[in-house]
């Protein structure tokens, strides 16, 4: 009767003295977990969306621009027969000025079976099926939030001689043009417009190309078909050459060299709740050294006391870690759902890093315990008749 009347009577003390310790361990919890949400998130559908995009096994790029820069047809069929490449795709980018207040958005054509967009793109939304007469066209969110064109949208594009048809046309006369789906996009912030590249040559497209993706036979090491690509086609040496698992590599490089700052935000949250977890519990122990003598002479052992305070201690940093991660949560739902869209013009798909989330908890329970013990067993270890001689 007598521990259970001192570990309720302890509790409340704890709870009244160290309210503004806990207050600060719930807010450090609610930021780091809250960044740790947001960044997993965006970090795992950016892998994702790299997974989706880059399908082949190598990929070159001409780097240089110009309207005669890119490669001909004569090298695009050198590059499809060329031992050890079993498929070879070709993509044309451009840039369309579609609004003179805004910058100009990116044309991708490339092969894409209108039956099937979600093998070549990264689709998002519903797929609509292109009237008969028009063109189907994929856009990205961006092009969604900028200029409203959603699914089952009519649009004029400059394109060839799609620009000059719809130039002459009545006015009442509707666009060529049909908005089939959206797909996600992290390279363009100022929105994409994906188009079949069979398609965009029958309009009076260039038959050049900027970039190309290959498949690889099996067995083929990329490196080696890189350099005798490079044998190949001497005089192209704009074409630069990667790998798909280099350019995810390098991508996922960037992305985390984006976001160290944020990281090093979590960590300073982290370091923050722990000194103060440390602290709090220190100066509990030492304000209620009295207490803690008072039981001793009612026949509490010094191992009693300790586990008392050590289990007070753990219960009430584990509650408040429990509302930092459940605000935290909320927090990060925000900042996913709507924030994100908002400011960037594009989605993510919610990650829940649970390792690391369950590991800063532990971490921060498990120091209150180790803090609370410590502190306890000093205090405790006094002589009670010293420790309540104030009392007196």
């Amino acid at each position: 009767a007598t521990r259970c009347t001192a570990s309720s009577t302890g509790l409340a003390a704890v709870t009244r003295g160290s309210g503004a310790a806990l207050g600060g361990i719930v807010a450090a919890v609610a930021l780091a977990s809250a960044m740790a949400i947001m960044v997993s998130s965006f970090r795992t559908s950016v892998g994702d969306w790299l997974t989706a995009v880059l399908p082949a096994d190598l990929y070159g790029r001409v780097e240089a621009s110009g309207p005669q820069t890119g490669l001909d047809a004569d090298t695009q069929r050198r590059i499809a027969a060329m031992p050890g490449i079993q498929l070879a795709e070709f993509l044309h980018v451009s840039q369309l000025a579609l609004d003179p207040r805004r910058p100009a958005v990116a044309l991708l054509a490339r092969p894409i079976d209108p039956a099937s967009p979600q093998q070549r793109l990264p689709i998002t939304g519903e797929l609509r099926q292109a009237p008969e007469g028009t063109v189907p066209v994929w856009v990205s969110e961006a092009v969604v939030d900028l200029y409203g064109w959603g699914p089952g949208t009519r649009i004029a594009l400059p394109i060839g001689r799609a620009a000059s048809a719809a130039a002459a046309a009545a006015p009442s006369q509707e666009p060529g043009f049909f908005v089939a789906g959206v797909w996600r996009d992290y390279a363009r912030q100022h929105g994409a417009i994906a188009i079949d590249l069979t398609a965009w040559r029958e309009l009076g497209g260039d038959a050049r190309v900027t970039d190309v993706g290959l498949w690889l036979s099996p067995g083929e090491d990329p490196e080696t078909i890189i350099e005798r690509l490079r044998e190949s086609l001497d005089g192209h040496e704009e074409l630069a050459l990667r790998s798909a698992t280099a350019l995810r590599a390098l991508s996922l490089k960037i992305f985390d060299r984006s976001f160290a700052a944020t990281w090093a935000l979590e960590a300073v949250a982290i370091v923050v709740a722990l000194f103060g977890v440390a602290s709090a519990w220190s100066a509990e122990a030492l304000a209620r050294r009295r207490e803690f003598g008072v039981l001793r002479h009612l026949g509490m052992t010094p191992r009693a006391i300790v586990r008392q305070f050590a289990i007070e201690a753990g219960a009430l940093v584990a509650s408040a870690v429990a509302w930092g991660l459940a605000l935290g949560a909320a927090i990060a739902l925000v900042l996913v759902h709507r924030v994100n869209p908002q400011s960037f013009h594009w989605t993510m798909d919610t990650s829940w890093p649970l390792a690391e989330l369950a590991a800063g908890a532990f971490a921060l329970v498990a120091l209150a315990v180790a803090v609370a013990s410590l502190a306890a067993r000093q205090v405790s270890g006094a002589e009670p008749v010293l420790a309540v001689r104030e009392d007196w």
